[in-house]
């Protein structure tokens, strides 16, 4: 049986091109497999186009680029460690290099011609990580050159140099994918053109920013949890803390999100993270502070509703935004509401609950509201 293209190129590197047998090569030798690598390349990618093309599915494309990914991206590292062999010397490593250039225009090639099935969760070879990391670096020292100085600039700064920096660092309990790779330039990209004031985004902070761009990194999360924690314990009261954590969640539930895939891709995106800590916050003082004002209606008294508390925030909604309720604080509002009715899964609705549902209106909700308009109109009608 005809072995595939790609196993003879693996051959080439795992056998003929290691250090020891390269040691003992003559320059013709380097020269003939130098070529050869050239016309496997050459062939791989004639090979591949056939494959797929009488494959019977995607996922069988699928996972034929995936497997031709991880041999060439095991193939450049084994090359890429291949120099730092005591008996390789300057002009082995040129060789090497070479070859290596080869297998890189495999990589660009899968990327380029099949992009909807190479698959960006894989680790980035090492050879291709440390050139990009160099550059990340490069543009890196310009951004810090422009970047204002503020205290939690600089904390933030530390942990995106962090990660710069792991990519220089070619080992394999260090990974980097192709996606984080790809994510990093592009980020250094925004955040350019966020201190050059050429971003139309109008983010107030660094912090912003990243938490728009998905930067789910769990250091940076604690950091941002922890600089909200530290601003609202600076405030006087509990009744304070709670109005300023509901500002902090209303304009963090408002950024725009620039990526939807976060930088972890298999982690929390970064702005559920750090509103789900911000709910916990609040639902912890809501429950604790006894010294919160709120309208004080015995439960007996209380307004019982056959609705939902989805259903009671958007009527509330609805009687705000047309009018009928004109008072302009609307955590005056939701006080009143929450504190007046309740329904059959609640008999107590938090106020942080019913603000939290006020503003994140799904599609269910807004039309089972629909529904019971309509019914409401009809019953008016025979009044």
């Amino acid at each position: 049986m005809e072995k595939h293209t790609i196993e003879s190129l693996d051959q080439l590197v795992h056998v003929l091109l290691h250090p020891v047998a390269l040691s003992k090569a003559t320059p013709e030798q380097l020269t003939d497999w130098l070529a050869t690598s050239i016309k496997l390349k050459e062939s791989l990618r004639r090979q591949l186009f056939l494959d797929t093309l009488y494959s019977k599915s995607e996922e069988e494309i699928e996972l034929l680029i995936e497997r031709h990914q991880m041999i060439v991206a095991s193939m450049l590292n084994l090359l890429f460690n291949y120099q730092f062999h005591e008996s390789i010397t300057g002009h082995a490593k040129q060789f090497y290099q070479q070859v290596a250039t080869q297998l890189e225009d495999i990589i660009v090639f899968l990327k380029k011609d099949f992009n909807r099935f190479f698959n960006v969760d894989l680790n980035i070879p090492f050879p291709i990580r440390l050139r990009e990391g160099l550059e990340l670096k490069r543009q890196w020292k310009m951004i810090i050159k422009t970047m204002p100085g503020s205290e939690t600039n600089s904390s933030v700064m530390n942990i995106l140099e962090r990660l710069i920096t792991g990519l220089l660092k070619y080992k394999e309990e260090i990974p980097a994918t192709y996606y984080q790779v790809a994510y990093l330039k592009n980020l250094m990209k925004g955040i350019t053109d966020h201190f050059s004031n050429t971003c139309h985004y109008g983010y107030t902070s660094l912090t912003e920013l990243l938490i728009s761009w998905n930067f789910n990194d769990a250091v940076f999360i604690h950091q941002t949890c922890a600089h909200i924690r530290m601003i609202m314990e600076m405030e006087d009261s509990v009744v304070c803390r709670i109005e300023f954590l509901k500002t902090c969640y209303k304009e963090m539930s408002q950024l725009l999100e620039i990526n939807a895939v976060p930088f972890y891709a298999t982690q929390l995106a970064a702005q559920k993270a750090v509103l789900d800590w911000i709910s916990h916050e609040l639902e912890h003082l809501e429950s604790s502070a006894v010294a919160v004002e709120r309208v004080v209606v015995n439960e007996d008294n209380k307004i019982q509703t056959s609705v939902s508390v989805q259903v009671l925030a958007l009527f509330t909604r609805l009687f705000k935004d047309s009018g009928i309720y004109t008072n302009t604080n609307i955590t005056e509002i939701l006080t009143a509401v929450s504190s007046l009715f309740s329904t059959p899964r609640q008999l107590e609705i938090s106020v942080f609950h019913l603000q939290n549902k006020y503003y994140q209106i799904d599609e269910g909700t807004k039309r089972k509201v629909i529904d019971l308009l309509m019914s409401m109109a009809q019953l008016c009608k025979k009044l």
